[in-house]
């Protein structure tokens, strides 16, 4: 048993790296979220100045806490400012966690194999990896989730200080990453409510005390700046949500679970998985709920949300005997680790990230003038280009802001991004913003990677 043990330990760790790291340099996507963050760590490099916000929600307007940028600022030193600063810092958080509660559980192969499997399912499920190979914030949620569930089954076993802390504090750190954990949090007070009410007001209080610990750097922002942030959740609209039918969240939700292309089967699979999870038990209860919560929340699911669900989902499976949780592992095997899913995760990028650097180097070197910065792009619908900015200024130009002065520059290079520019037929807000201009000169790096520089008139 022990070595099988270790060859299953072995195997999800070969397994985790190589879905992750393999070809990445080829495959990596470098774009919007991945340039917004390693601008604020260039930045923060720069001025040695540490942020006291972290990313911004794209549902509320408020900010997750700036531990995100704390993490992995280290990395980002210690690899010379790589690209994959941020596959790093997840990597090390996942397998740290990962080898903790597999040293933590060494006398308790009833909980040690059930982790063993959890981390596979990880490794293989489509989400996990398309989301660890492009990292951002909501990435890191469920190592975190994964220490407090393990907790959680301690803590309800027998209460004592060091497990309730040990719940609360990671699923703080879970929720300060992304607040799309919160159906979780909600659903674990609603478990606690009905099956041990003695429970729930310390882990509530301890909850709340370990995000207020945690968000300090921005409660500080908030008291500096009048509290800003939190009057802008009562006075600023944020974005309409879209999609908010049930039924159409339910086909969402098992179409991001089990990644087939027919919404009926994915249908099917949901609630035939249901039904065979059934249990009169506080970690099904929890999980329903979770799923209940999300489903009736008016907001859009995205794929990033369903991290919280996926780890009670596994942790849930990995619970059942060891026949019918083995039998559960080679289907949903069979499914995430489709030929067409494994080469999708390793086909090369449209343009890499070393392809954009070297094309910025080459252009930096003949503008030596403050310049602004936006993109026309087939990969998103937003024109800010966070990457692009991040590039250029890393490439050695002056890139201004143009949403903070209008003034601080005459030039605006427009970064064809898959998409071609027409200068006088291309229109958004920040060519807006620059005003009338002229193209003074066009250079293509590739064919969907074009630079077109504008002059202001």
């Amino acid at each position: 048993m022990k070595i099988f043990i270790w060859l299953l330990f072995i195997l999800d760790i070969a397994l985790f790296l190589f879905l992750r790291f393999y070809k990445i340099n080829d495959s990596l996507l470098f774009v919007n979220d991945m340039g917004r963050d390693l601008s604020v760590l260039y930045q923060w490099q720069q001025t040695g100045k540490p942020p006291l916000l972290g990313p911004q929600t794209s549902v509320l307007p408020i900010n997750q806490s700036a531990l995100y940028y704390y993490l992995l600022y280290p990395f980002y030193l210690l690899t010379n400012q790589s690209s994959l600063t941020a596959l790093y810092a997840n990597s090390f958080v996942y397998l740290t966690v990962f080898i903790f509660l597999f040293i933590k559980q060494k006398n308790n192969p009833r909980l040690q194999i059930p982790l063993l499997l959890i981390f596979y399912l990880i490794s293989i499920q489509p989400q996990y990896i398309l989301q660890g190979r492009f990292i951002w914030n909501p990435s890191f949620v469920t190592p975190f989730l994964l220490l407090s569930l393990f907790s959680f089954k301690s803590l309800i076993t027998k209460f004592t200080k060091k497990s309730l802390w040990l719940l609360t504090l990671p699923l703080a750190l879970a929720f300060s990453f992304s607040y799309s954990v919160t159906p979780v949090i909600i659903a674990i007070f609603l478990g606690l409510l009905i099956y041990r009410k003695s429970l729930l007001l310390p882990v509530i209080f301890s909850f709340i005390i370990s995000v207020i610990i945690i968000n300090l750097p921005t409660i500080l922002f908030d008291l500096r700046h009048h509290f800003i942030l939190l009057t802008g959740l009562f006075t600023k609209t944020p974005p309409v949500q879209q999609l908010l039918n049930p039924v159409t969240k339910i086909y969402m939700l098992s179409d991001y679970i089990f990644n087939l292309k027919n919404q009926t089967i994915n249908l099917i699979l949901i609630l035939l998985t249901v039904i065979i999870l059934f249990k009169k038990s506080l970690i099904f209860l929890i999980l329903l709920g979770t799923i209940v919560i999300t489903i009736l929340a008016p907001i859009t699911l995205q794929p990033h949300y369903i991290f919280g669900i996926l780890t009670l989902f596994f942790f849930r499976i990995a619970l059942l005997p060891l026949k019918i949780s083995a039998l559960f592992i080679l289907f949903l095997s069979f499914i995430y680790l489709q030929p067409t899913n494994i080469l999708a995760y390793f086909s090369t990028a449209p343009r890499t990230y070393n392809q954009m650097l070297t094309c910025y180097q080459q252009f930096c070197r003949r503008i030596t003038i403050p310049i602004f910065v936006s993109s026309q792009s087939n990969l998103n619908p937003f024109h800010n280009g966070p990457e692009h900015r991040y590039l250029l200024k890393k490439a050695g130009c002056d890139i201004k802001e143009i949403e903070a002065d209008q003034s601080a520059a005459s030039l605006m290079v427009v970064v064809g991004d898959g998409s071609d520019y027409e200068h006088g037929k291309t229109h958004y807000y920040e060519l807006t913003l620059f005003g009338q201009s002229k193209l003074e000169s066009t250079t293509k790096c590739q064919d969907n990677f074009k630079l077109y520089l504008l002059k202001k008139i």
